[in-house]
């Protein structure tokens, strides 16, 4: 939550409800309880529950600008306001977030921009995948460390 990166993802075996087909760098916003804060870039092609909008903007110069428009507390302030239900609210986009009024530049402005974030955020969003792999390291590896099968050596003074 608060994170522009996906940190946890299952099988898709496990979704039971309405199911959203997403690529890779679409921008998945977290709609149910919205005020979890739950905006990400996606790291890989997949699928998601129809609890987050799948979201992709019209012209690929303008991702990393409608990620962070999507990814800023007054943008969540504004769908936690216009959400429906109480127990469990869940934003609305047509005639709610849709309707958003933010200031959209014109493309030369919102490619430069793109062309100095996106490298970061690149870099956020393949974390998912590098924390993935080192999870999965640290995982076989402890037994073995436990055990004493594996010797990690130490050096003096370190």
């Amino acid at each position: 939550m608060g994170t522009l990166g996906l940190h946890e993802s299952r099988p898709s075996e496990q979704a039971k409800s309405s199911l959203s087909l997403f690529t890779k760098n679409d921008i998945l916003f977290g709609a149910m309880r919205v005020y979890f804060h739950r905006v990400s870039l996606a790291p890989y092609e997949g699928i998601t529950r129809n609890t987050t909008f799948v979201l992709r903007p019209n012209s690929p110069e303008y991702l990393a600008f409608a990620l962070l428009l999507l990814d800023r507390d007054s943008t969540i302030d504004y769908a936690s306001a216009t959400s429906k239900g109480s127990t469990m609210p869940y934003a609305v986009w047509d005639g709610a977030l849709a309707d958003m009024q933010a200031t959209i530049p014109d493309l030369a402005t919102a490619a430069a921009f793109n062309d100095h974030v996106e490298p970061l955020l690149t870099l956020v969003r393949d974390g998912y995948n590098e924390s993935r792999r080192l999870a999965a390291l640290r995982d076989a590896l402890r037994p073995e460390l436990l055990s004493g099968r594996v010797r990690v050596p130490v050096e003096e003074g370190v």
